[in-house]
């Protein structure tokens, strides 16, 4: 402990003197320690580059750190004293604050700023709860039963064709920025078109895209592009960047990023998908009912399209198997990148990529973060963390389809777009959503539409790196 707060207040405590106050004799003799081989004695040389005196202290004495260093008993505390103290048994519900209650407006004084909330504020006590009805067409259908979306349905063609002169600021809004299509009332963003989302339903939406299985808790800027896919209502970016602070789950799971220094190498990105692949085994975790402990993760480094497998244990043959069965539906790269682990070192995986012409390259040895598959594992533990929260620890292989189809949905910064869609050409359909309209219409050429997402992506990849090594 005292190593540990010395290294970490390192700034503070150098070049004066300090006093080390203690109700353990046992830091008395650490000066005086000569058995070179022991863990203590290096303890004791790091602290020899600190000036400061060691003075004991009865524990009764000693009376703030005595306390914080003992668990507190459950039968001996209140529960307003144990909800405050000890961690929660149970994952927490991560609800954002309640919207407040808007009030009256006057449409003759209305700015543009406030004129969205006009569509939402009366939609409140409207809202409805059908189990089993997608998220979409709840939101349509609460749009068609409310009489004040109704009358903005026949407002804005009116205001359009100039049948209703658009005289104030908010009438010139509503013509300008919303447009009626079957019925409903859409935000214009350029060219594309986003649902018109009724207050009622801001927070349900924006759980379903963070706090979903299927969203698997993304971060704030993730959460905000998968919603204004499709929905809009005025605020999102408040709403959603309040909505992720305050997510217990994300600020018990994730960590803070970390600055990185640009390495003194030239990448190689590659020109196509499944040109290149990098591969890394996770683990040993915690083993499952259905044996597993190690996890084989594969990622083709162009589209970051994710391949994952759970396995009892990892042998050369079980990597060929799970390469082989990969390389069939996808096709065989030119490169594999690969750690020097005994796996992949091993004569049998060498024999099978010789045999398909494929070249290995390896890693420098203990510098994980050469090989670039540890930044997909990053976000891999991450899901990993989140599922055995509400899931256990015990079954984590049973959440690795899930996690996969989230990692191939979701948008990365490096090509700016979803594997699915670098990979595919359309993001993967998540359920209930059949009935939600295409943003992107696709190209007429296919091969066209292909080679425009690579060049998309290359471009991208240039910008990326200029932008976090500048």
């Amino acid at each position: 402990a005292v190593v540990w707060a010395c290294r970490r207040y390192r700034p503070l405590l150098e070049g004066k003197e300090f006093l080390l106050r203690t109700d353990s004799r046992a830091l008395l003799w650490l000066d005086k320690y000569k058995d070179d081989r022991a863990k203590l004695t290096r303890f004791a040389l790091y602290l020899q580059e600190f000036k400061f005196v060691v003075e004991h202290c009865p524990g009764r004495v000693n009376q703030l750190p005595d306390f914080l260093s003992r668990n507190p008993g459950e039968e001996a505390m209140g529960m307003e004293d144990e909800e405050r103290l000890s961690p929660p048994r149970s994952p927490p519900r991560t609800e954002i604050p309640d919207v407040p209650q808007l009030p009256e407006l006057n449409i003759t004084t209305m700015t543009n700023s406030r004129l969205p909330y006009m569509l939402f504020q009366q939609m409140e006590l409207m809202q409805i709860d059908e189990p089993g009805l997608p998220l979409y067409d709840t939101i349509v259908r609460a749009q068609r039963e409310s009489p004040e979306y109704q009358a903005t349905v026949i407002r804005i063609p009116r205001l359009q064709s100039g049948e209703d002169p658009a005289v104030t600021q908010w009438k010139r809004t509503l013509r300008d920025q919303y447009i009626v299509e079957d019925g409903l009332v859409w935000f214009r963003d350029g060219e594309r078109r986003r649902l018109v989302v009724p207050l009622a339903y801001w927070r349900r939406v924006i759980q379903t895209f963070h706090d979903s299985i299927e969203a698997g808790h993304p971060g704030r800027d993730e959460t905000l592009r998968a919603i204004a896919e499709t929905y809009y209502w005025p605020a999102l970016r408040k709403q959603v960047r309040t909505h992720v602070r305050h997510c217990l789950i994300c600020a018990s799971t994730k960590r803070g990023g970390a600055c990185q220094e640009q390495a003194p190498l030239k990448p190689r990105p590659p020109q196509r998908p499944w040109q290149t692949i990098s591969v890394d085994i996770m683990g040993p975790y915690e083993i499952t009912p259905k044996k597993n402990r190690f996890l084989i993760v594969l990622v083709d480094l162009c589209s970051k399209w994710v391949e994952a497998l759970p396995v009892p244990m990892v042998r050369p043959t079980v990597m060929i198997d799970f390469m082989e069965k990969t390389f069939q539906h996808w096709g065989y790269p030119e490169t594999v990148i690969s750690d020097n682990g005994p796996t992949f070192r091993s004569d049998a995986l060498l024999r099978y990529l010789t045999k398909h012409h494929i070249t290995q390259y390896f890693t420098p040895i203990y510098h994980q973060r050469a090989n670039p598959v540890e930044r997909r594992n990053q976000e891999l533990k991450k899901l990993l963390r989140v599922h055995c929260l509400q899931r256990g620890e015990d079954r984590w292989d049973e959440n690795i389809g899930q996690i996969l189809f989230t990692l191939r949905n979701r948008e990365n910064a490096a090509i700016g777009m979803s594997p699915s869609v670098a990979l595919l050409g359309a993001p993967l359909v998540k359920p209930g959503e059949w009935n939600v309209p295409v943003v992107r219409q696709p190209l007429p050429n296919a091969p066209q539409q292909r080679q425009e997402r690579i060049d998309r992506i290359r471009r991208r990849q240039i910008i990326f790196n200029r932008n976090l090594f500048p």
